[in-house]
């Protein structure tokens, strides 16, 4: 999973620098910061199967706007200059989520 998770960060800084200038986007299903988990501890072991640390990453990205999946809470920050934002609707049936559904981004 490492090695794995190294490759496609790899991927992505190549992706990023070939697009340096304009206006990137970036989607991922994988939460790139813990930022993310405004519901979890912070010492909670399983935080890395949720969300991993790129902060430094995508402040030096470039981009201007990150969205991602993979939690069931929304979250909207900004790491450096890039937005940061998840707007999940969760499982059917799920509440608490803070689901948008009229959420739109202009960037």
């Amino acid at each position: 999973a490492r090695a794995l998770h190294a490759q496609s960060l790899a991927w992505l800084q190549a992706q990023t620098q070939a697009l340096a200038g304009r206006k990137i986007v970036v989607i991922t299903h994988h939460a790139p910061s813990p930022q993310s988990l405004v519901w979890a501890a912070a010492d909670d072991p399983f935080n890395p199967s949720y969300a991993t640390n790129l902060e430094r990453f995508i402040a030096s990205s470039g981009a201007t706007l990150w969205i991602h999946g993979h939690i069931h809470r929304r979250s909207d920050y900004c790491v450096g200059a890039t937005r940061v934002v998840a707007n999940p609707r969760g499982y059917p049936g799920e509440d608490g989520t803070g689901f948008d559904p009229t959420l739109t981004i202009e960037i």
